[in-house]
């Protein structure tokens, strides 16, 4: 899923389009989590395991976003200062917590425009974005490839994730646990080693974490206003997503 242009540098999307549904992955629809009394931190979401504390925008969030020098100061001012727990999220997961902030941040949802194929009349439909999401992940546990042991993980060095140059080979390696029960690699030395792999054994690792990983999807079902034919519509982007605040 993409954001609007602005939206896609401050989280600097590891996989940008590479989104896609897989017929044996788990398909989770978004707990309905009750909302806590914490004053600071009144609102829960639930990242695969991890049930996370969070609060909407304020107007300080704005100052720091445009005193910000670099996107992951941005992406503090976006989404880690609004997180109790100290976390350290993915592009998918840090997706997934920027729609549930913004939906309880601003009233106002997003607007597509369609050309119905059945009439070819011009409409629009308003959108929440956090009323469409799908999210599928497994589990993660350990799995054999031609005799090696491999296991994924949540992801641990925030500092490390956030400076590095995203790719779906980093992504990956960022992920990893232990390689044949050894837990003790380098980033470095778990590079060099998918690096190093044949073809066909790395396609089989990546297929299974693409299905453990927390993934997430928008879709629904959009009704054209003049002639009633509905369609199933992907939202594989979210057009005017930032408040205009941020960018004044």
């Amino acid at each position: 899923m993409k954001l609007d242009p602005k939206a896609m540098q401050l989280l600097k999307k590891a996989q940008e389009g590479s989104q896609k549904f897989v017929d044996d992955v788990k398909n989770q629809e978004p707990e309905t989590i009750p909302e806590t009394n914490d004053p600071d931190y009144p609102f829960e979401m639930k990242i695969r395991d991890n049930v996370l504390h969070y609060r909407g925008w304020k107007v300080k969030d704005i100052r720091l976003y445009k005193s910000a020098e670099s996107p992951q100061e941005q992406k503090e001012a976006l989404i880690y200062n609004l997180i109790k727990e100290p976390v350290t999220l993915d592009s998918y997961e840090s997706l997934y917590a920027l729609i549930m902030i913004r939906s309880k941040s601003v009233d106002e949802g997003i607007t597509y425009h369609f050309k119905c194929k059945k009439c070819e009349e011009l409409y629009e439909v308003d959108i929440r974005p956090e009323d469409n999401i799908n999210i599928e992940f497994t589990p993660y546990t350990s799995f054999e490839v031609n005799g090696h042991h491999y296991q994924f993980q949540d992801l641990k060095n925030r500092e490390v994730y956030e400076s590095v140059e995203k790719s779906e080979l980093m992504d990956m390696c960022m992920h990893v646990k232990s390689i044949d029960n050894n837990d003790g690699y380098t980033l470095e030395e778990v590079i060099n080693y998918f690096e190093d792999l044949d073809l066909k054994d790395f396609r089989k690792i990546k297929d299974t974490y693409d299905k453990q990983r927390f993934t997430v999807t928008m879709h629904g079902k959009v009704k054209c206003t003049h002639c009633g034919n509905e369609i199933e519509m992907l939202f594989d982007t979210l057009p005017n997503f930032i408040p205009p605040e941020f960018e004044e």
